[in-house]
């Protein structure tokens, strides 16, 4: 569904006129298996080596034994998110009964932006939301009726500044409240700025302020650098700095990290051809590096 109205002007937010479209979708998932989930073994693991290493000290630190509890075990919810009915799922050993109906909705609210006479069509104002409802709640989701709720939201106020929030929510006991809030702002090919502030209520909470840019200093050199703090009293987290030198056909990268959670220090040094086509050094102060002569003489 949608309406137009072309009427709407607004300068000092750069908005002239307003479409505002909403697309709506719902998958309703029916699933029977012979064995139940946690008899089957996890071939393909669901999370890189770092968070499993995270996942054994949680069982300890946070629940007092081992195993976690099935509401926070990663297999059950990958299963409540649906990846059993992923054609191309990483791990084909999650399957068990289900039953859920996901329903979702998306919005767009569009205007124009340019030049008078050369005016083009952007995405202002962008959410979307999810929602499952599971009938079985007791064997499905932990005696909620309704889980999953989550939202993405990105304002972009002008072409430089977009305003940031998005969130996940379950409804049992000590599920996850996760919310971040934040601003990005880019100035191409200068460089770009990010703060934000992530949330989590769960088994474990935190209150996390993370600010990163990086930034173009002359033709030949690009500066990043990252940092988080924890509101909720344990303070510094980490910060990251790395400086990049672009030559006539390499990029060479030095940084160091700092992480004070655990207590180290760490270095790095990357070397990468300027003509890569995806390469990870090639896109820093909020542009991609273009191949060497492409701009003229260096």
């Amino acid at each position: 569904m949608w309406r137009v109205d072309p009427t709407i002007e607004n300068r000092l937010l750069n908005v002239h006129g307003l479409a505002h479209k909403v697309v709506f979708d719902a998958e309703f998932a029916f699933a029977v298996s012979n064995r139940d989930l946690d008899q089957l073994t996890l071939y393909d693991p669901l999370d890189d080596d770092s968070i499993e290493a995270f996942r054994r000290r949680l069982a300890v630190g946070t629940f007092g034994a081992a195993p976690v509890p099935r509401r926070f075990d990663e297999r059950f919810y990958a299963l409540r998110t649906g990846m059993q009915g992923w054609v191309t799922s990483p791990s084909t050993e999650i399957a068990d009964d289900l039953m859920a109906l996901r329903l979702g909705m998306r919005h767009r609210w569009q205007t124009k932006r340019g030049m008078p006479g050369n005016r083009r069509i952007i995405d202002w104002i962008v959410l979307d939301t999810n929602l499952t409802w599971f009938p079985d709640e007791t064997r499905d989701n932990f005696g909620k009726a309704v889980g999953l709720l989550d939202y993405d939201f990105r304002w972009h106020v002008g072409d430089r500044l977009t305003l940031l929030s998005d969130a996940v929510f379950d409804f049992f006991q000590d599920g996850q409240q996760v919310i971040t809030f934040g601003g990005f702002l880019s100035r191409p090919p200068r460089g770009s700025l990010y703060l934000g502030l992530r949330l989590l209520e769960g088994p474990i909470s935190y209150q996390v302020l993370a600010m990163s840019y990086s930034y173009w200093m002359s033709p030949k050199w690009v500066s990043s650098f990252g940092t988080s703090v924890d509101l909720g009293g344990e303070g510094n987290i980490g910060q990251r700095f790395s400086i990049t030198q672009i030559g006539e056909s390499l990029l060479i990268s030095a940084g160091f990290t700092v992480n004070a959670a655990r207590d180290n220090v760490g270095v790095s040094l990357a070397i990468e051809p300027r003509f890569l086509p995806k390469n990870r050094l090639g896109r820093v102060g909020g542009a991609r590096i273009p191949v060497a002569g492409a701009l003229g003489l260096e």
